[in-house]
């Protein structure tokens, strides 16, 4: 008995290992460094170095995969070191998922085990799983697009908050944190450039994914929101624009309070004043995340 899970571990992540750690050693890395990122030990590097990049035993198909998918990981260890681990195993897993259900694993797999039917599908979950994985991968990529929308605006700094700015995003019928995506270390501004930010994660914003969750409760409409700094500017020109505000000074802890009958006109913003202890920083609500983009650009149209 042989399951298709043998076919991506062996000898395919292995190669992917290797060629990563090629890539490294090009770059300068030590072998010590490197085991240390890929969590092997040295003499394991050792043993990689020693083989070439391409294994030609490896289906032609695979080859291409692991050459792929090692050279965007190391770009990104090299970026972001050891920040980069966590991001990197969600892109690898995500794609061996893709592979399995709907590229050459399933093919070699049928190759290699006779008896498996024509249109098996043992290995791929309830149509409701499936689903609920391509909504999720719809959803990281809907915040990247909606963050590189805004990033650009000549305003953009004026709107992050010091702790950084969050954008969060959940499934239609959210329960968890881990049913809402958003960015793991915030959205962080930098005088000469861009917004620094990492690829967004499912659970990676407790507070504003506890806030999504208890106003979806009462309006499922809401899906997702942005954290804004709370500046006399930004108040003074809410005049100017025809979205609903309401005050609720304290989010933090007093975000529950918030009534039914307040949320239910979309697009809205929270504004909080701020309270000791913590940063006065808004939140804009919305139902789609092109309305909530949108709508952050009239704000910061609004800035000037």
């Amino acid at each position: 008995m042989r399951f298709p899970c043998e076919l991506i571990s062996e000898p395919y992540l292995t190669q992917i290992r290797m060629n990563i750690t090629h890539n490294l050693r090009e770059q300068g890395y030590s072998q010590n460094q490197i085991a240390e990122l890929l969590q092997v030990t040295q003499p394991v590097i050792s043993g990689y170095l020693k083989k070439i990049k391409i294994d030609r035993e490896i289906d032609s198909d695979l080859q291409l995969k692991s050459q792929f998918l090692a050279n965007k990981v190391s770009k990104l260890i090299i970026s972001k070191g050891i920040h980069g681990i966590n991001q990197s195993i969600e892109i690898i897993c995500q794609e061996c998922k893709i592979m399995r259900q709907a590229g050459p694993i399933c093919t070699l797999h049928k190759q290699q085990v006779a008896y498996l039917d024509n249109d098996c599908r043992n290995c791929h979950s309830s149509h409701e799983l499936i689903n609920l994985q391509i909504d999720k991968y719809e959803i990281i990529n809907e915040l990247i697009t909606g963050i590189e929308q805004i990033q650009n605006h000549r305003n953009i700094n004026k709107i992050i908050p010091e702790i950084g700015m969050q954008l969060i995003l959940g499934i239609k019928e959210m329960t968890t944190m881990l049913d809402i995506a958003a960015f793991p270390s915030r959205i962080n501004k930098r005088k000469h450039s861009n917004p620094l930010f990492e690829r967004p994660i499912f659970g990676g914003s407790e507070t504003m994914s506890q806030f999504l969750l208890h106003l979806n409760q009462f309006n499922t409409d809401i899906t997702c929101a942005i954290s804004i700094k709370t500046t006399k500017l930004l108040l003074n020109r809410l005049s100017n624009i025809n979205i609903k505000s309401i005050d609720l000074d304290g989010f933090d802890i007093n975000y529950k309070n918030i009534e039914l009958n307040q949320i239910k006109q979309l697009p809205l913003i929270v504004i909080d004043k701020g309270i000791v202890g913590y940063e006065a920083i808004s939140y804009l609500i919305a139902s789609t995340m092109d309305i909530l983009v949108e709508t952050t650009k009239i704000l910061l149209n609004q800035l000037d």
